[in-house]
């Protein structure tokens, strides 16, 4: 059911703000990301194609892939993977408290970013940084 109200309200996503100018600068630093996401593989295709992110090369770890949920990290250590860069070496950022619990569990550095969706979640373990827009994100890559 979810997937299929996703689909029909596509045109309510919008992406944070100042995101394109982020992941660009992102690009030009050589920084490498990724999205390690709990939605599945159809409906974030869509949505990347929607938000006009599919410009960008980046790997993408969906929740039907077969990992097991957050807080477990595998679906980050596939990501960590796929850029030939080691969990440790990472910096997980995410909305929720699973997030930041896969990411310690990961030993990777930990963003939290309040911003987001899940931002009103408390968190029961401190992230090593907090984000309050997206922009942020560049002082720690």
């Amino acid at each position: 059911m979810h997937l299929a109200w996703q689909k029909d309200n596509l045109s309510a996503a919008r992406l944070f703000p100042d995101s394109l100018a982020v992941l660009d600068e992102l690009e030009e630093r050589g920084v490498k990301w990724g999205v390690a996401t709990a939605r599945f593989r159809e409906g974030t295709l869509r949505l990347i194609d929607f938000l006009g992110l599919k410009k960008y090369s980046f790997p993408l770890s969906c929740g039907d892939d077969g990992y097991p949920s957050k807080p477990d990290p595998a679906i980050f250590v596939h990501v960590a993977k796929s850029l030939n860069a080691a969990p440790r070496n990472c910096l997980v950022v995410g909305d929720g408290a699973n997030d930041i619990l896969a990411g310690k569990a990961m030993s990777a550095k930990t963003a939290w970013a309040e911003y987001g969706y899940g931002g009103a979640e408390p968190l029961p373990q401190p992230a090593d940084y907090t984000l309050t827009c997206l922009k942020d994100v560049l002082q720690y890559a």
